[in-house]
C-alpha cells in the first residue's frame, strides 16, 4: 500500500507513461500491419478470391510451385504437351536464310540438262549450252515443279538459259542479247565468279546494246573487278564495240587504280577520240 501522497503521485505517473508508450506500440503496429499478443494476424489472402475466375488472376495466396505462369494458359493436357507445340519463333529460327543463289541450283541445272536432251550421263559444255538454247526448255520448266526455284531466282522462264549457263561456267550463252534481263544482283554474282576466259567468251559475244546496257547497270565496284581481270586485248576488243558516250561514262566512273589500269592497256587511238571525260581520267592521260 502507498501511504504517502508523494508516493501516489510518483505512480499515477509512471502508470501514465507506461500507457503512452503501450500506446505508441500500438499506434506503431496499426501502421505496420504488425500485431503481437493475441490479436489475430492478417492472412495474405485478405484480397477475396473472385467467385469467378477471372482470366490472368493469380491469388496472394499462390506459391511459385503451384501457381500457372501469366505467360503459360491453364490447360488440363498432362505434362510435356507444351514441349510438344514449337513457338513460331522457334521454327522460324531453324529454317534457312534465304540465300540469292540456292544450293541447289547448278544440280538443278544439269538436271535441267539431261531432261531436255533425255540422257543421264554427263555433256560437254558445248552439248550443254545447245540443250539449254533448245526451244524446249520452256515446256520442261513448266511442266516440272521440281525446277520451280531456277524460275523463281531468274524472275522468269526465259531468263533461265543464260542463268545456267552462267552456273554451269559454259562458255557461251544460250540467248546472249537476254542476258541483262537477269536480276542484277545475281548477275553481279554470277560473272565475278566465272573463270577469266569464260568471262570474256561471255562478254565479247554480247550484242554492243546489251554490253553497253550491263557495264551502266552493274554496280560500279562489280564493273572495276571484271574489266581489271581482263587481257588488254580483251578490252580492246569490248571498248571498241561500245559507244563512245558509254566507254566515257564506264572510265568516269571507275576507281582511280582501275581507271588507270585500263587507260594503260587500251589504245591511244581509241582514247583520244573521247570527250567529257572527267579531271581525274584526263589525268591518266598525259600524251593526250
Amino acid at each position: 500500500m502507498i501511504k504517502t501522497p508523494l508516493a501516489k503521485i510518483l505512480t499515477v505517473k509512471v502508470i501514465a507513461a507506461a500507457l503512452a508508450v503501450s500506446g505508441g506500440g500500438v499506434a506503431l503496429a496499426a501502421s505496420t500491419g504488425t500485431f503481437s499478443g493475441s490479436s489475430p494476424a492478417p492472412s495474405r489472402t485478405s484480397v477475396a478470391t473472385p467467385a469467378t475466375p477471372v482470366p490472368g488472376w493469380t491469388s496472394q495466396a499462390a506459391t511459385p510451385s503451384d501457381s500457372p505462369s501469366p505467360s503459360a494458359p491453364a490447360s488440363s493436357a498432362p505434362a510435356g504437351t507444351a514441349t510438344q507445340t514449337a513457338s513460331p519463333s522457334a521454327s522460324a529460327s531453324a529454317s534457312p536464310s534465304p540465300v540469292s543463289i540456292p544450293q541447289t541450283a547448278t544440280g538443278l541445272c544439269r538436271a535441267l540438262v539431261g531432261t531436255v536432251t533425255g540422257t543421264a550421263g554427263s555433256l560437254t559444255k558445248t552439248a550443254q549450252e545447245q540443250a539449254l538454247a533448245s526451244g524446249a526448255v520452256s515446256g520442261v520448266l513448266k511442266s516440272n515443279s521440281e525446277f520451280s526455284s531456277l524460275v523463281s531466282t531468274a524472275q522468269s522462264v526465259l531468263n533461265v538459259p543464260d542463268y545456267c549457263a552462267l552456273l554451269l561456267q559454259l562458255p557461251g550463252l544460250p540467248d546472249p542479247a537476254a542476258l541483262v534481263n537477269l536480276p542484277v544482283s545475281l548477275l553481279s554474282t554470277l560473272l565475278t565468279q566465272l573463270p577469266t576466259a569464260t568471262l570474256a567468251q561471255d562478254l565479247t559475244a554480247l550484242p554492243s546494246n546489251t554490253l553497253s546496257q550491263l557495264l551502266t547497270e552493274l554496280p560500279v565496284g562489280t564493273v572495276s573487278q571484271l574489266l581489271t581481270s581482263l587481257p588488254g586485248s580483251v578490252l580492246t576488243q569490248l571498248f571498241t564495240a561500245l559507244p563512245a558516250s558509254t566507254v566515257t561514262q564506264v572510265l568516269n566512273e571507275l576507281p582511280t587504280a582501275a581507271a588507270s589500269q585500263l587507260v594503260t592497256e587500251l589504245p591511244t587511238s581509241l582514247l583520244s577520240g573521247l570527250s567529257g571525260l572527267s579531271g581525274s581520267v584526263l589525268g591518266l592521260l598525259p600524251g593526250l
